[in-house]
């Protein structure tokens, strides 16, 4: 970051082009895990402002690259998990917003990117934190057929829609999605020692 960094604005052209976008990812890669007090809290809040700020630059001055789906998607996620912590109710809900429209720009624009399913995935997060367990559970749901059924994101996915139905009061939907998500994907997730996949 700090390499990156010495960079001059002016020169991040052509080849340098990405250097934002390499920057935010490295701040990305430093918010803290959990934000239990109000240091950790404001630390990710602006390391999260810094990086999304970055990525804004990038996307302004590079709109269509290959890391264009990658870099809407960190854009997202930096909006998601400011507005996680966020304690006022309205700008919580703006800035869960902002990474809402943000996983939609992956959703219009890549179809084909590896950020695809994540997007969906995280789109639906963002539903059910601000008041719309129904439409998450949608959004969630899609991860049951064809495509997003083969994504890498979809075991994570069924899981969170089992968590959703369960505060539905769908406790025997969620049992029977898991036996299905276990018997579809266990097999996939062990190793050949018998052990999964960190």
């Amino acid at each position: 970051l700090a390499a990156l960094g010495s960079i001059p604005e002016a020169d991040r052209g052509g080849d340098l082009a990405p250097v934002p976008y390499l920057m935010a990812d490295c701040l990305i890669r430093q918010f803290p895990a959990e934000t239990d007090d109000a240091l950790t809290a404001g630390q990710l809040i602006d390391q999260a402002d810094q990086a999304a700020k970055l990525l804004e630059k990038y996307l302004a001055a590079a709109p269509k690259t290959p890391q264009t789906p990658d870099a809407l998607f960190k854009l997202g996620y930096c909006f998601q998990r400011t507005g996680m912590v966020l304690a006022d109710p309205a700008e919580r809900t703006k800035t869960l917003g902002q990474a809402r429209q943000a996983y939609e720009r992956v959703l219009q624009e890549s179809n084909a990117s590896p950020a695809y399913a994540s997007a969906v995935m995280e789109r639906a997060r963002c539903m059910a934190l601000t008041g719309d367990p129904s439409g998450a559970i949608n959004e969630l749901g899609r991860f049951q057929s064809d495509p997003l059924r083969n994504a890498a994101a979809a075991p994570l996915a069924l899981m969170r829609l089992a968590s959703l139905l369960r505060t539905q009061n769908r406790a025997a939907d969620a049992v029977n999605l898991m036996g299905q998500c276990r018997s579809q994907y266990e097999g996939a997730l062990r190793g050949e020692n018998g052990r999964a996949h960190v």
